[in-house]
């Protein structure tokens, strides 16, 4: 009762403060201030609802950090239900590592980047650091999107709400009140915790997390005209050493604790200061969004009875309507017109035909999202972001400001299985190299069976572009007489190609051109004299390939399907041989095989495959047999992957088979796989379905554990062919 009563003399109070300073008399203006503190900040939200509950109008908002987030947000118009809704149904992992749909990775870089355990940035200056760990382009992107009912508004006092956030100048170390221009980047440059986020230019200031220097900005309501101050803080002051138990802890330590000098201030000047208990919590802890925003709406309820009636004693000075929030993004847009900001090295011919939008056409919020995920998966930018500006008649102009990458990174990568033993991947990736828009990519794989690769190429999107390729390699193969290994070979080969080829939607490749192979077969150890053979061979080849899986191992949805054709042409000996016998021989040969994930239950993956692939000759050249068996994929083109085969084990001109796989995750990043797979190789198409030796069955058993350094894997497997159980081990990403 007591606390109603000081509530209304206040306001009766300020009423007459107003008449005898010669104001015009109304209604005392209601100021909320939140402050930063990570996921914490999501409390506000459950502060959000009580004020709601009570009826307070704010009249007001300023925030700093996650406090901006939510502020700006609710500014505009979002209720704190749909912003409950918002922040719980977010990928915060995607969010917070600039994570993409690997569907959206150009299929190029799905081969090439997702093999190596560390990579190291490449500038013009040599090897440096960048200026935070993540650019925070998603949630550039995804506030943009919120934000675009008010894309049009550029001064803050214009919202429906007034609203301003603080930022740092990370050059001079100056508060930055941002209440015009972009709201969006306003709110993602109040966030941009040092070291973890870049910081972000705006009218040329380099900006930071406005906790550095005032995370409750209640000074600045005060000269905005807020009578009365409802204060939230998700942040203690200095945390204790016992506290300081990551590198986050620390991270956020340094941030707020030169901000802590006008925290204490700031809370004196404040009317109802609500604090929630959030020490269960961390400031990286955005999966317990629920929970924080309950913890928020536990604090606030202990203050409904103040919150009420203050509410009560406003409206008895004079009454206002309820608004109901209601916004909601956009659903669509007229594109008018693109621009594209930022670029030096790219073409913008590659971004346009990237981004696959047609101007003069209404198209989805929804569809911009995409054409940007294709443009990142590129790999050639850092950053892609947005911005949404209003013409007349509705018409919209959207404004692509593109950050590229740096010129080219170092990536490291180690392996070890227990047929090729240990090996380290070194890998070098230069983008713009002698042509803007290219890419160059090289690898070197050190151990027993040593590779190096190059490729050069110029992608256009779906018109066409061109691919350049070096491999040579040296490794051991097998040739087998029942069970037993009798031939132990050296394989050596080096191939050199050219190709056009086009990418459509970034899943998809098509290519077709000359390749120029040698080969040489040589003994390593055998039961009978082999000898050594070479064999140099020009050839048309074409490929074909999808890749649409949503992770590089243990893949739960998407597709995969590759193929390739080659016509060759006889060796220089060949050709005398059919000057004299009057038989030209010719090789052709295709290949095909289909991958498939499925998830129709959330504890099992079902992966079907199947392939085939025929050589189309009499007499091949034995490297273009296909031998089957082994579970690891290998340098060989014509080396196929079958379960409870020997690594090469079984041989001939034309294969097919049909696996089955059945994978459940049974705890975090911890697999178990089941693998069955039928079979038959011959060396005539229509010997594939005889029986006897043709037919194959094998299964694999396999344990899996997806860790920094790649699947750590065990498999157990049996065939119809072999005695006996094979044990296989394979540790860190193939390499091959």
């Amino acid at each position: 009762m007591l606390g109603r009563i000081t509530i209304f003399f206040l306001c009766i109070s300020l009423f007459f403060n107003a008449l005898s300073q010669n104001k015009s008399p109304g209604r005392p203006k209601i100021g909320l201030v939140l402050s930063g503190g990570g996921a914490k900040g999501i409390a506000h939200i459950g502060v959000l609802k009580v004020l709601e509950d009570a009826g307070i109008k704010v009249d007001y908002i300023g925030g700093t950090s996650m406090g901006s987030i939510i502020g700006g947000l609710y500014a505009i118009g979002y209720s704190p239900d749909t912003l409950a809704k918002l922040i719980t149904g977010q990928n915060w992992m995607q969010l917070l590592t600039d994570g993409y749909p690997r569907t959206q990775l150009s299929i190029e870089e799905k081969e090439i980047s997702e093999k190596y355990i560390a990579t190291f940035p490449i500038t013009q200056k040599g090897i440096e650091i960048p200026q935070g760990i993540v650019e925070g382009q998603n949630i550039t992107n995804l506030l943009t999107r919120l934000c675009s009912q008010y894309a049009g508004i550029n001064d803050f006092s214009k919202l429906p709400v007034p609203f301003f956030c603080v930022a740092t100048n990370i050059e001079n170390g100056q508060k930055v009140i941002l209440d015009k221009g972009d709201l969006p980047a306003a709110m993602r440059a109040s966030m941009a915790i040092p070291s973890f986020f870049t910081p972000v230019e705006i009218d040329g200031q380099l900006l930071v997390d406005g906790g550095l220097i005032d995370n409750y900005p209640v000074k600045e309501l005060r000269e905005r005209g807020a009578d009365i101050i409802i204060g939230v803080s998700v942040v203690n002051s200095i945390s204790r050493r016992e506290n300081l138990n990551s590198f986050l802890d620390i991270i956020k330590q340094s941030v707020f604790f030169y901000g802590d000098r006008n925290f204490q201030d700031n809370i004196a000047a404040t009317d109802i200061f609500i604090n929630p208990d959030l020490s269960a919590f961390s400031i990286m802890d955005f999966e317990s969004g629920d929970s924080l925003i309950a913890a928020g709406e536990q604090r606030a309820r202990e203050f409904l009875p103040r919150l009420k009636a203050l509410a009560d004693s406003l409206n008895t000075i004079s009454p206002v309507k309820s608004v109901k929030l209601n916004t909601q993004p956009l659903d669509s847009i007229f594109l008018k017109e693109i621009i594209v900001e930022g670029l030096k090295n790219v073409s913008g011919k590659l971004i346009l035909s990237k981004l696959q939008l047609q101007v003069m056409n209404r198209i989805p919020l929804a569809e911009l999202d995409r054409a940007v995920e294709r443009i990142y998966g590129s790999r050639f930018f850092r950053k892609v972001v947005y911005q949404l500006v209003p013409l007349e008649d509705e018409n919209y102009r959207v404004v692509f400001h593109i950050t590229e990458s740096n010129r080219g990174s170092l990536g490291v990568g180690i392996h070890y299985d227990n047929e090729n033993e240990a090996a380290i991947l070194l890998n070098v990736v230069l983008r713009n190299l002698l042509i803007n828009g290219s890419k160059f990519n090289g690898d070197i794989v050190l151990g027993s069976n040593p590779r190096l690769t190059a490729s050069y190429y110029l992608s256009r999107g779906f018109k066409p572009g061109f691919l350049v390729s070096f491999d040579v390699f040296n490794t051991d193969a097998y040739f087998y007489e029942n069970e037993q290994a009798t031939l132990y070979l050296r394989y050596g080969s080096m191939r050199v190609g050219a190709f056009a080829q086009t990418v459509y939607e970034n899943n998809t490749t098509f290519g077709i051109g000359p390749e120029f192979e040698w080969t040489s077969i040589k003994d390593k150890v055998s039961l009978v004299d082999f000898g050594s053979a070479t064999n140099t061979n020009f050839s048309i080849k074409s490929f074909f390939k999808i890749n649409t899986f949503d992770r590089f191992v243990y893949p739960t949805k998407g597709l995969k399907i590759t193929a390739r054709a080659e016509f060759i042409t006889p060796t220089y000996t060949e050709i005398i041989d059919s000057l004299i016998t009057g038989k030209y021989l010719q090789s052709n040969l295709f290949t095909f095989e289909y991958q498939q994930a499925i998830k129709p239950w959330y504890f099992m993956v079902i992966k079907p495959r199947v392939a085939f692939g025929t050589t189309f000759s009499d007499n091949p050249h034995p490297q273009y047999e296909f031998r089957l068996g082994g579970t690891n994929p290998t340098y060989i083109e014509n080396s196929i992957k079958f379960y409870g085969l020997k690594y090469m084990q079984k041989s001939g001109e034309a294969f097919i088979l049909a696996d089955l796989g059945l994978q459940s995750e049974i705890y975090r990043n911890h697999f178990l796989t089941l693998n069955l797979n039928i079979g038959s190789v011959a060396d005539e198409v229509e010997d594939w379905f005889s029986t006897g030796s043709n037919s194959l069955k094998g299964v694999g058993f396999t344990y899996g554990y997806n860790s920094m350094i790649g699947p750590i894997e065990i498999t157990f497997s049996g065939s119809n062919i072999n005695k006996g159980i094979d044990t296989f081990l394979n540790i860190g990403f193939w390499l091959y």
